[in-house]
């Protein structure tokens, strides 16, 4: 079937979902082009008068046969940066989200921790690893909490933090982000935290957590 210009146009617009905002925000229109160029193919002759309207036509068509134009899928495809940098003022908001999960010991948070990478110097961190970065820090967290209360001892509590650094080697996120040489560490020091026997955690937790925030020393 042969439609026209004008015709195909008005089929175009009657499956726009947001004809408001494109009448409204020229700006956005313009911005969407932008982005979704490099999806189409740019004709290899056009008439200047017909340069936008058909390119609009190509994006459009673009839109509906990739299904980014399902709701929130324009504003993703705008918005979505794969990178945060540690002073961006959506930081926080970034690894909260990245670390839903995560356990840490009683009295601790994960903003504490983002405190501390935040006051560093900045730096880019891609969104796919917070997960894993930040995950480094509960293990830290666990070593030393069950440190603390075997030195304590408090049985119940120390169990609990076994049972937590039994499990932190099988973490998922871990696959493909983290050497083997590590997991098997952390193997390691959980058999020994089972064993009731400090010295390796200790020396694993000396080497790499000093550092960090100790809220759950003040519970």
């Amino acid at each position: 079937m042969n439609l026209t210009d004008s015709e195909l146009d008005y089929l175009l617009g009657a499956a726009d979902p947001f004809p408001e905002l494109n009448a409204a925000v020229p700006a956005v229109a313009l911005a969407l082009d932008e982005l979704l160029e490099p999806l189409v193919a740019r004709p290899k002759a056009m008439h200047h008068g017909h340069r936008n309207r058909s390119r609009r036509r190509r994006l459009m068509t673009a839109f509906t046969a990739t299904g980014l134009i399902a709701a929130g899928g324009v504003a993703a495809a705008v918005t979505l940066d794969p990178w945060v940098s540690s002073d961006a003022p959506d930081f926080a908001t970034a690894v909260r989200a990245a670390t839903v999960g995560i356990p840490l010991p009683p009295g601790d948070a994960i903003d504490s921790y983002v405190t501390v990478a935040s006051h560093g110097p900045a730096g880019d961190f891609q969104r796919d690893d917070l997960r894993v970065f930040f995950s480094y820090d509960a293990v830290c967290a666990w070593q030393g909490y069950w440190l603390q209360e075997h030195d304590s001892g408090d049985v119940v509590e120390a169990d609990r933090a076994s049972a937590v650094l039994q499990q932190i080697p099988s973490w998922p996120q871990w696959v493909g982000k983290t050497g083997d040489d590590v997991i098997a560490l952390y193997r390691s020091d959980a058999a020994a935290a089972a064993a009731g026997d400090p010295t390796p955690v200790r020396e694993s937790w000396s080497a790499n957590c000093t550092g960090l925030p100790r809220a759950w020393a003040t519970k």
